[in-house]
């Protein structure tokens, strides 16, 4: 059985951590991907192109996919409405 728990700042705190965590998560692969990036302008030897384009394009799906997660938008849609970006009325 689910029981709604008070919006006391405790839960509101547990709550947001959660969204903190996954959202460092994507920032963390974002951060790879531009150093991978910054590296293939830089250093990269013309022939390891190939090999580079294909760690960038899995890390786009990565993102993407934490992004897209529905453990992100079902903790997000207790603060907000994930479609309209409205504020929750309730906190």
């Amino acid at each position: 059985m689910h029981v709604n728990m008070p919006n006391t700042p405790i839960t509101i705190m547990k709550k947001f951590k959660s969204i903190i965590s996954q959202l460092d998560k994507i920032d963390t692969l974002k951060q790879i991907a531009s150093l991978l990036s910054w590296d293939q302008e830089t250093y990269m030897p013309t022939h390891s192109i190939s090999a580079r384009a294909t760690q960038l394009e899995t890390l786009s799906g990565l993102i993407h996919d934490q992004w897209q997660s529905q453990t992100l938008k079902n903790d997000l849609s207790q603060f907000m409405d994930v479609q309209t970006g409205d504020i929750n009325p309730s906190l």
